[in-house]
Protein backbone atom coordinates (compact mmCIF):
# COMPACT_ATOMS: atom_id res chain seq x y z
CA UNK A 1 0.00 0.00 0.00
CA UNK A 2 1.66 3.24 -1.37
CA UNK A 3 1.60 5.94 1.87
CA UNK A 4 -0.45 8.62 1.77
CA UNK A 5 1.38 12.41 1.49
CA UNK A 6 -1.26 14.45 4.22
CA UNK A 7 0.80 17.49 3.41
CA UNK A 8 -0.19 17.27 -0.08
CA UNK A 9 -3.96 16.45 0.65
CA UNK A 10 -4.18 19.35 2.96
CA UNK A 11 -2.73 21.61 0.27
CA UNK A 12 -4.78 20.64 -2.19
CA UNK A 13 -7.83 20.54 0.53
CA UNK A 14 -7.04 24.32 1.50
CA UNK A 15 -6.64 24.94 -2.59
CA UNK A 16 -9.87 24.08 -4.00
CA UNK A 17 -11.73 25.66 -1.41
CA UNK A 18 -12.30 28.46 -2.83
CA UNK A 19 -15.57 29.71 -4.65
CA UNK A 20 -14.30 30.21 -7.67
CA UNK A 21 -11.39 27.51 -7.90
CA UNK A 22 -13.02 24.63 -9.14
CA UNK A 23 -14.31 26.35 -12.46
CA UNK A 24 -11.30 28.70 -12.57
CA UNK A 25 -9.12 25.08 -12.59
CA UNK A 26 -12.04 23.59 -14.95
CA UNK A 27 -11.60 26.27 -17.80
CA UNK A 28 -7.65 26.21 -17.73
CA UNK A 29 -7.33 22.05 -17.97
CA UNK A 30 -7.23 22.15 -21.51
CA UNK A 31 -4.25 24.64 -21.72
CA UNK A 32 -3.59 28.49 -21.01
CA UNK A 33 -6.17 31.39 -22.09
CA UNK A 34 -6.36 35.19 -22.08
CA UNK A 35 -7.84 36.36 -18.87
CA UNK A 36 -10.93 37.65 -21.26
CA UNK A 37 -11.40 34.28 -22.10
CA UNK A 38 -10.42 32.45 -18.84
CA UNK A 39 -13.08 34.91 -17.39
CA UNK A 40 -16.10 33.84 -20.50
CA UNK A 41 -14.97 30.37 -20.14
CA UNK A 42 -16.37 30.49 -16.40
CA UNK A 43 -19.22 32.55 -16.41
CA UNK A 44 -20.40 30.27 -19.72
CA UNK A 45 -19.06 26.84 -18.15
CA UNK A 46 -20.74 24.11 -16.85
CA UNK A 47 -19.73 25.16 -13.10
CA UNK A 48 -21.02 28.48 -12.98
CA UNK A 49 -23.53 29.34 -16.01
CA UNK A 50 -25.50 32.40 -15.88
CA UNK A 51 -23.57 33.58 -13.02
CA UNK A 52 -21.41 37.15 -13.39
CA UNK A 53 -18.39 37.06 -13.00
CA UNK A 54 -16.69 40.53 -11.38
CA UNK A 55 -13.59 41.13 -12.70
CA UNK A 56 -12.73 42.24 -8.96
CA UNK A 57 -13.54 38.67 -7.59
CA UNK A 58 -11.79 36.65 -10.04
CA UNK A 59 -8.41 39.06 -10.11
CA UNK A 60 -8.32 38.44 -6.17
CA UNK A 61 -8.91 34.60 -7.02
CA UNK A 62 -6.77 34.81 -10.06
CA UNK A 63 -3.82 36.00 -7.73
CA UNK A 64 -4.81 33.32 -4.73
CA UNK A 65 -4.12 30.50 -7.24
CA UNK A 66 -0.60 31.80 -8.46
CA UNK A 67 0.06 32.84 -4.48
CA UNK A 68 -0.79 28.78 -3.98
CA UNK A 69 1.23 27.52 -6.55
CA UNK A 70 -1.71 26.59 -8.69
CA UNK A 71 -1.76 28.69 -11.71
CA UNK A 72 1.30 30.55 -13.47
CA UNK A 73 0.77 34.22 -14.63
CA UNK A 74 2.14 35.13 -17.65
CA UNK A 75 2.49 39.40 -19.12
CA UNK A 76 2.33 38.76 -23.05
CA UNK A 77 3.86 41.37 -24.89
CA UNK A 78 2.63 43.13 -28.20
CA UNK A 79 -0.03 44.63 -30.26
CA UNK A 80 -2.08 47.01 -29.05
CA UNK A 81 -2.96 46.32 -25.36
CA UNK A 82 -0.60 43.93 -22.95
CA UNK A 83 -2.00 40.61 -22.33
CA UNK A 84 -1.99 38.35 -19.02
CA UNK A 85 -1.97 34.70 -19.86
CA UNK A 86 -2.75 31.97 -17.00
CA UNK A 87 -1.85 28.64 -17.25
CA UNK A 88 -1.82 25.16 -14.71
CA UNK A 89 1.75 25.03 -13.01
CA UNK A 90 2.74 21.10 -12.45
CA UNK A 91 0.93 21.72 -9.09
CA UNK A 92 -2.25 22.73 -10.34
CA UNK A 93 -1.79 19.56 -12.90
CA UNK A 94 -2.00 17.44 -9.69
CA UNK A 95 -4.68 19.11 -8.02
CA UNK A 96 -6.32 18.59 -12.05
CA UNK A 97 -5.45 14.54 -11.35
CA UNK A 98 -6.85 14.74 -7.64
CA UNK A 99 -10.39 15.91 -8.71
CA UNK A 100 -10.61 13.62 -11.19
CA UNK A 101 -9.97 10.95 -9.00
CA UNK A 102 -12.39 12.54 -6.36
CA UNK A 103 -15.02 12.80 -9.18
CA UNK A 104 -14.91 9.32 -10.79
Amino acid sequence: MTEIDWTAVQRVAHVVRGEWTLAIVRALMNGPLLYSRLKSEIENGPLMSGCMLHHSTLSRNLANLVQCDVLERRQLSGGYQPSVEYRLTDFGKRVVRVLREAGQ
